[in-house]
């Protein structure tokens, strides 16, 4: 009989310590589909990230382009030096129209009389894309410094991104 006792306890024994090896198994493998999970959600929020920083520079690029095109234009026909007044040095440029139909209507300023150097500037209550010109017409090669941005009027914005071009001529 004690034998038998005996025989018994460690069964009993040996069953009592491998019941938790279940329950330590599924935990390792629960925290391993954690990591996992958690590794991949980062990435794809790191993704995200960069795609959107993508797209934002994509527009500031194309709206620094079109005002390269613009300023161009204005330069070639001659137009900056007749469109300021020259006593307030300033004047106004229609340069095509926006998505929504609406004339795009750049402010111009002449630096100094005489300068040849101008700012041309949108309306910057837009809360869309928009840009700012430079056009130096005082020197040979004339230099058009156009620069694209993905916000207009936001310059406190985390996401707000410049693209520029330069043009000689």
């Amino acid at each position: 009989m004690k034998n038998f006792l005996r025989k018994k306890n460690k069964k009993v024994l040996a069953l009592s310590l491998s019941k938790g090896y279940a329950l330590l198994f599924t935990m390792v493998i629960v925290s391993v589909i954690m990591v996992i999970a958690t590794g991949i959600s980062r990435s794809i929020s790191k993704q995200l990230i960069l795609s959107a920083t993508a797209l934002n520079s994509q527009i500031a690029f194309y709206e620094a382009d079109t005002a390269g095109e613009c300023a161009l234009y204005a330069s070639q026909v001659k137009i900056l030096n007749l469109i300021v007044d020259p006593f307030t040095l300033k004047g106004t440029l229609d340069c095509g129209q926006a998505e929504n139909g609406n004339t795009i209507t750049l402010d111009v300023t002449e630096t100094g009389a005489g300068s040849n150097i101008y700012n041309l500037i949108p309306d910057l209550s837009l809360r869309g894309p928009c840009f700012n010109i430079e056009v130096d017409e005082s020197g040979i090669p004339s230099t058009i410094k156009a620069y694209g941005y993905n916000i207009c009027n936001l310059p406190t914005n985390n996401n707000l991104v410049e693209r520029g071009i330069e043009i000689e001529y």
